[in-house]
């Protein structure tokens, strides 16, 4: 039987070794969350600012302004969904077409569209590790959607 003392140090180097791998299980799992909330925010951010984008009423800037033609307001939403996928302004980009398989007629703000004309917002995120398991590991997320503009039509 080995002495008292080397069964204590046994014991420390199986407790280190554990240690490592449980630790490196765990951060993997918290990454793997982070890449998951990158990519769900990254979506949401285009879907929110279309959907700001197509509603009926004034912008938040300008009461004269309909919320298809606030470029800023539509910007801001993306941006404030979007803040978890290290957004800026210049990852979003607002466009204008006329329906499916058409080709984008204006940038934003539009000069005027018809009934049944779409804005189409795309953002991207960016996905950069917390912890430098691997440091050359960075994702990009694109996402687009597109909404049927809600103009000229009578709410009663």
């Amino acid at each position: 039987m080995a002495p008292k003392k080397w069964r204590a140090g046994q014991s420390l180097v199986e407790f280190a070794l554990v240690f490592l791998l449980l630790f490196t299980v765990i951060m993997g799992i918290i990454e793997l969350g982070h890449l998951i909330t990158v990519y769900a925010a990254t979506i949401t951010a285009s879907r929110e600012a279309a959907r700001y984008g197509d509603a009926i009423g004034p912008g938040a800037e300008d009461a004269n302004v309909p919320r298809y033609q606030d470029c800023t307001g539509i910007t801001a939403t993306a941006l404030r969904i979007g803040r978890l996928a290290n957004m800026t302004a210049a990852d979003v980009s607002i466009t204008y077409d006329h329906g499916p398989g058409t080709a984008v007629f204006a940038n934003c703000p539009p000069a005027s569209v018809s009934l049944g004309d779409r804005i189409i917002v795309s953002v991207t995120g960016h996905y950069r590790p917390w912890v430098p398991l691997f440091p050359t590991v960075n994702l990009t997320f694109h996402a687009s959607a597109a909404r049927t503009i809600l103009r000229d039509v009578p709410l009663d």
